[in-house]
């Protein structure tokens, strides 16, 4: 009798989370304004990556003023509603109080689906914080992406950290062995497709695929300002090439992960469209259910367009001068504006997260996530991977990964 119980409560449990993350994705799709948030918690980091976009701030961290976790709690509580939070920076697990964040936005915004990007530089403490998160936060779906760029030696050269490379498959030891005991738990690793890896991403596929045991592997192509702006020249033919082999190596198990994978591959279709056709090929939700956060409480339609334009005209207000109130924020006539210049101009990128986000928050999308399903894999001639073949970015999209006029339309002057 007690185990038919224990049977019982543990389905009955199950069938009630469930129910909840159902509940908060139906109004995060169709209700709430905004469900999806790009949060960089800090600029505070323990790597000098030389193909990072954020390197300026980095290297001033010690300058700026990162939002407390009682001002976290105040915007928190005032945005009432989100549906999907994204944790990036700097390094996030320098924050100590990252567990106590996390649980903000479960409590008081709902969210039931967290991404957290790391280094890996901190196997201990990471393994630690996750924990507390699962624990603390029953009804999360939690995923953690590691950065992987290449092997051995050859990662810890591009990330300037000897020893990077053994702290991260220490790292996805620990986290492989909490996810065990979590079944809503995660594990990713992302690498950033640049000119310093292209000839060797096969081999990197090989290895994540045969040595760590992750639910995704994803690539980013590179983007923005890198410190060392020979990482940008990278080849839009082998990133292809990569697309393709990672796709025939690395298929999910699970069905919510499946679904979840289909999305990337969807997305990794528009970033190859973008790139060689240099135009926006799904209409961007950025300002609207994708705003982004910065460390100092700025809030902007996305990471991209001060990158590429090279000023802070973008920049929708500041939550410590709005009561800390993100929806008024959004309400404001700056965010209309802006807006209005990223549907006028048909802005686009190369921006992963912004393209995943306009395929989940465009319906007309979703026929098309669904056909992933059944669209057959084609084996790819990886010999292009290597040196040889492949066309380079061109001028307009190097160093930018997102397009869009160089200059804000009369009618939009006040944005800058």
């Amino acid at each position: 009798m007690a185990a038919s119980r224990n049977v019982f409560l543990k389905g009955w449990q199950s069938c009630m989370k469930w129910l909840d993350v159902a509940a908060q994705m139906l109004v995060g799709l169709f209700w709430a304004p905004h469900a999806y948030l790009i949060f960089f918690v800090t600029a505070r980091c323990n790597a000098r990556c030389s193909f990072c976009f954020y390197w300026e701030e980095i290297e001033n961290s010690s300058k700026r003023k990162e939002l407390s976790l009682e001002e976290i709690a105040q915007l928190a509580k005032k945005l009432k509603h989100l549906l999907y939070l994204s944790i990036g920076g700097g390094e996030p697990f320098l924050r100590a109080d990252l567990a106590d964040l996390v649980g903000l936005f479960y409590r008081h915004c709902r969210t039931r689906f967290v991404n957290i990007t790391t280094n890996g530089l901190q196997p201990e403490r990471t393994a630690a914080l996750v924990e507390r998160m699962l624990v603390e936060n029953p009804h999360l779906n939690l995923k953690l992406s590691i950065s992987l760029d290449a092997l051995g030696e050859k990662h810890d050269q591009l990330r300037k950290v000897p020893g990077n490379f053994k702290k991260i498959l220490e790292t996805h030891h620990r986290l492989c062995q909490l996810r065990e005991r979590h079944r809503f738990f995660g594990l990713n690793i992302a690498t950033t497709f640049s000119k310093f890896n292209e000839d060797e991403i096969e081999e990197l596929i090989d290895f994540v695929d045969e040595k760590l045991d992750v639910n995704d592997h994803t690539l980013t192509f590179i983007r923005g300002e890198a410190k060392d702006r020979q990482a940008l020249d990278a080849s839009i033919g082998k990133y292809k090439k990569a697309i393709s082999y990672l796709d025939i190596k690395h298929r999910p198990d699970k069905l919510v992960f499946q679904l979840l994978h289909n999305v990337l591959r969807l997305m990794f279709k528009i970033n190859i469209d973008t790139l060689e056709q240099d135009r926006m090929i799904v209409p961007c939700v950025a300002g609207g259910k994708m705003i982004t956060l910065d460390d100092q409480g700025v809030v902007k339609p996305c990471e991209m367009l001060q990158q590429i334009h090279h000023s802070d005209r973008f920049n929708i207000g500041d939550v410590r001068t709005a009561d800390y109130d993100i929806p008024a924020v959004m309400k404001t006539l700056k965010a209309r504006e802006v807006r209005a210049w990223i549907k006028d101009t048909k802005c686009h990128c190369t921006f992963e997260c912004a393209n995943m986000a306009n395929v989940v928050f465009n319906t007309r999308s979703w026929p098309r996530v669904v056909a992933e399903f059944f669209r057959k894999r084609e084996v790819p001639v990886t010999q292009g991977l290597k040196p040889s073949s492949g066309s380079t970015v061109s001028a307009g999209m190097k160093g930018s990964g997102v397009r869009g006029e160089d200059q804000v339309p009369a009618e939009h002057a006040t944005v800058r």
